[in-house]
């Protein structure tokens, strides 16, 4: 299929082809051309190559006003092409019949002047593109390179400092990552719930405030997560970045990535957290201003409305104090459709949190102007970007009046090199088994400390945290593979002197404890006879499973081994008492073996792509055990030869 060729499509001389003759000879009477060229303008190519000439396009220039003139320029400006709706916004709307009641209504309306963008519409300098929202204005690209070049629009904010306010708010860096660590590590301590659509439940809510150094008074009026605006940035941030997600029960947990991030630089870990609040759904809009959206948000793109936000930020002066006021009237005259490139509207429905609408242009401060604020002084400064400051006011809070780029902001934005870090401080083991975390640990050793050892003090990265290493937090870390070898060596790395004896010694005999009891599920089949046991086994008509002798009069069998075998002792005319049933499965046996297959090969791909699995290992356990050894070798067999057909595949 041939590809269309816009340029022609764009051109003035296809259009001419494409108008009838009585529209040609209005375009020629209306470019002031002589009543004989008005004559042969029933010819398309005849009046083309008259009107296409310097002379010619002089002449129809001279016609145009002032404000006719200006619109030109500015489709001119912006390369050629311009969204219908700014330029109708600026220099009026084209006169449609079917915008109108009734063909009087229509006529009565043309009494009126045209306006500009009409008039070059009439002229045949702009044509319309697209349809719907996606309507554009374009000069003909044939006839653009006949007409005066003009400069292209300046896309630059020429943004002047003033000096610093009274009052300033500098974002901490290093707040921002203890707070994030902290999330981080009651994540992997199981110990926060996700409710849909709600956010954390309120015991997750108590959790990270007890570690924050709140109060359950502090948290009056916070039922769900979404009350807590700081905690939903936060942890819609995290999953974003990659660094979180939600587990098949609803469980926040830490993904693969955590333990990348936490051992990056800091300028590393701030740039991944920019990325992953540029293309979250966390809306300023809402959670910062109150507005909601009644209609439909068309054209809406929050990650490139950020981008052009920071790239507004990115030509501020580091370092330099930057009035609000100023920002927001340079992104006014620049580009004020950044959020609504399409340049409508009146179609979103924007309602404040009165109730007020805030439909209309004429709201833009309102909306865009709040909406830059918000987003530089309210996203950027907890992500630790910017600082803001003000004056106080009458109940002595600061009124923030301006704002500047920080040293990590600027590092993250590419204007200046990324800061040294700074020198972190090492962990501090004391015989007493206390683990004492000091303010400047590096992020990595804070959260592995939680690992190892349980929480006890400390709710501020300014003071240090202590945990205490104890033999429930070790064997717990044993149970998730952390050998006890692997625990020393962190401690003595990150605090950089051998461990006390009796701790290392504890560490090695409580982790070597770890499995010496084990529970396990299964059926009991018994035996008051010394030899019937013996002789179910030897018996043809019963195929005895795989099983743990107990005692000559006790057998250990699995569940899903244990139905069947129940089955067939009964068809050979054994007595038995009692029954079993296993949750009494709505699936058939093939049906069974296809899901647990399913599932093993969810498994194995997850590992394979190196992406986290949402099945847990306790699920993969529950399923084994209903099946039989026959049904669990069926499992075994699909799963692989389906993960070797998907490396067929990626590779």
């Amino acid at each position: 299929m041939k590809q269309h060729d816009t340029t022609i499509e764009r051109s003035f001389r296809f259009w001419l082809r494409t108008c009838t003759a009585s529209e040609r000879k209005t375009l020629a009477q209306a470019w002031g051309m002589s009543p004989s060229i008005q004559r042969d303008a029933e010819d398309a190519t005849t009046l083309a190559n008259v009107l296409l000439t310097p002379d010619a396009i002089k002449q129809m220039l001279a016609t145009l006003n002032a404000q006719e003139y200006a619109a030109l320029e500015r489709v001119l400006a912006e390369g050629g092409q311009i969204p219908a709706a700014v330029l109708e916004r600026e220099f009026g709307s084209i006169r449609h019949h079917e915008g109108y009641p009734n063909p009087r209504a229509y006529l009565l309306a043309l009494q009126q002047l045209p306006s500009a963008t009409e008039r070059l519409f009439i002229l045949g300098l702009i044509q319309i593109e697209g349809r719907g929202r996606q309507q554009r204005y374009s000069v003909p690209v044939d006839l653009s390179a006949l007409l005066p070049g003009v400069t292209l629009r300046d896309w630059t904010l020429h943004l002047a400092s003033v000096p610093q306010p009274p009052v300033v708010v500098e974002a901490v860096i290093q707040e921002l990552e203890y707070n994030i660590v902290t999330v981080l590590g009651l994540a992997q301590a199981d110990a926060l719930v996700v409710v849909p659509e709600r956010g954390l439940n309120k015991a997750s809510l108590l959790r990270l405030a007890k570690r924050w150094g709140m109060s359950k008074d502090d948290l009056r009026g916070i039922t769900y997560e979404q009350h807590w605006r700081y905690l939903h940035f936060l942890r819609i941030v995290l999953q974003s970045a990659g660094l979180l997600h939600v587990t098949a029960d609803n469980h926040l947990r830490p993904t693969k990535a955590t333990i990348d991030w936490l051992q990056a630089p800091r300028s590393k870990r701030l740039h991944w957290l920019v990325e992953g609040w540029v293309t979250s759904d966390w809306d300023e809009l809402k959670r910062f201003l109150g507005i909601s959206i009644k209609g439909f948000a068309f054209d809406r793109n929050l990650a490139a409305t950020r981008r052009a936000i920071l790239k507004f930020l990115s030509q501020a002066p580091p370092d330099a104090w930057i009035a609000w006021d100023d920002l927001i009237d340079e992104v006014y005259r620049v580009d004020p459709d950044f959020a609504r490139p399409d340049g409508r509207y009146d179609t979103w429905r924007l309602v404040d949190y009165r109730g007020q609408s805030l439909d209309g242009f004429d709201h833009w401060y309102d909306v865009e102007g709040e909406l830059l604020k918000a987003t530089i002084g309210g996203s950027l400064r907890w992500l630790g970007m910017t600082d803001y400051g003000g004056v106080k006011d009458a109940d002595d809070h600061g009124t923030p009046t301006a704002f500047r780029l920080n040293a990590n902001g600027a590092a993250v934005l590419g204007l200046t090199s990324a800061p040294a870090d700074e020198a972190y401080d090492r962990l501090v083991i004391q015989g007493t088994f206390d683990l004492v975390v000091p303010p400047h640990a590096t992020p990595f050793d804070r959260f592995q400390s939680g690992r190892v050892a349980a929480w006890v003090s400390g709710s501020s990265h300014e003071e240090a945290e202590i945990y205490k290493i104890t033999k429930v937090q070790v064997q717990t870390a044993a149970e998730h593979g952390i050998a006890a070898d692997a625990i020393i060596a962190f401690l003595e790395q990150s605090s950089g002197t051998t461990l006390p004896p009796n701790v290392t010694y504890s560490l090695r005999e409580w982790v070597s404890k770890q499995g010496q009891l084990a529970v396990r599920q299964g059926v009991i089949l018994q035996s008051n006879d010394r030899l019937l046991l013996e002789q179910v086994r030897r018996d043809r008509r019963v195929r005895t499973p795989p099983l743990e002798t107990l005692d000559a009069q006790t057998w250990l069998l699995g569940e899903g081994d244990a139905v069947k075998l129940i089955t067939e002792l009964r068809k050979a005319g054994y007595g038995l008492t009692g029954d079993v049933h296993i949750d009494d499965l709505p699936f058939k046996e093939r049906d069974l073996t296809v899901l647990a297959a399913a599932l093993k090969f969810y498994a194995y791909a997850c590992a394979e792509l190196d992406i986290e699995s949402q099945a847990s290992a306790a699920l993969g356990q529950r399923i084994a055990r209903l099946l039989t050894q026959r049904q669990r070798d069926t499992v075994d067999r699909i799963a692989h030869a389906a993960l070797t057909a998907l490396r067929q595949k990626v590779n």
